[in-house]
């Protein structure tokens, strides 16, 4: 895999793949059925799971997953998202995180993904179809006065699109379409994003729209100790070499469960005993630098 940097007039890429070998013949099968990273990864990786407090983080630089803050938010008004009642209340939960980071003296980089992945668009319509499976479900409860079963199916259909990262971005009023932008490219989208900006920007918060799905771009910034570690819900970044992710990060209290590859070798089960933190990957081998 390749991590682009993000320079106005060029790209630099730098090949650092990363995988657990034992993890990625156990969990080959289930991916197809994941809903977001490796499936049952972090339940594997619980005996180097702490809890930390976000001010541990205090006068550091995270990375944070745009796109994961945004499906944590609609679900608060999938019911309004479903049917086109303007709503902004995903946009308001998103911007709650980050002046809470900000509070703890944290600079928050918030990485949004980009356009699909072409070799994931059989995935994506499997997706799209889903939903609105799902969205014929929801409405069909509604009209029986099921309301409460009705809003579990809302919130299996709604979709975040791009239009709500940038509306995360420069807190749009209005919305004149609602469409998902699918085929955009993503200059138009680099280029849009910096014209446009605004709330972020008042809060001093910097922003990328990576070129696609914003695992890499956040391993690239890894990599390059542009941040400290990753506020995500997603398995995959541990896959992709970040050695410090916060998952599940609570507002109300402050608290996430935090997981280090540097104590991978202490893990329980399985074991990774002669694991020092560089795996190479190849099409067909997986090679441990020793």
């Amino acid at each position: 895999m390749i991590y682009p940097t993000f320079g106005a007039d060029s790209y630099h890429y730098n090949t650092i793949p990363f995988i657990f070998s034992y993890l990625m013949s156990t969990f080959k099968k289930k991916q197809r059925k994941k809903k977001m990273g490796i499936q049952n990864l972090l339940k594997y990786l619980s005996s180097i799971t702490y809890s930390v407090e976000i001010g541990a983080y205090s006068g550091k630089t995270v990375g944070v997953d745009g796109y994961c803050w945004l499906h944590k938010g609609v679900y608060s008004c999938c019911y309004e998202l479903c049917n086109n009642v303007p709503t902004r209340r995903y946009i308001d939960h998103f911007i709650d995180l980050v002046q809470v980071l900000l509070h703890y003296n944290i600079k928050p980089i918030i990485v949004f993904d980009g356009c699909y992945l072409p070799l994931k668009q059989l995935t994506e319509d499997n997706r799209a179809q889903k939903r609105k499976e799902n969205l014929k479900i929801a409405r069909s409860l509604e009209r029986e006065g099921k309301k409460d079963k009705a809003i579990q199916y809302y919130a299996k259909a709604v979709d975040v699109t791009p239009q709500m990262a940038y509306q995360c971005i420069q807190v749009y009023k209005k919305s004149k379409k609602r469409e998902r932008m699918r085929s955009i490219s993503f200059l138009f989208i680099f280029v849009f994003v910096l014209k446009q900006s605004k709330l972020l920007k008042q809060l001093k918060v910097e922003y990328i729209v990576a070129p696609y799905e914003a695992d890499a771009q956040l391993a690239y910034l890894y990599r390059t100790n542009k941040i400290s570690a990753v506020i995500s819900e997603d398995s995959d970044l541990l896959v992709f070499g970040i050695g410090k992710v916060l998952f599940k990060w609570k507002r109300n209290d402050g608290k996430g469960e935090e997981i280090m590859l540097e104590n991978l070798s202490l893990n329980d089960s399985p074991k990774f005993r002669f694991f020092y933190g560089h795996i190479v990957v190849v099409p067909t081998e997986v090679y441990v630098i020793r």
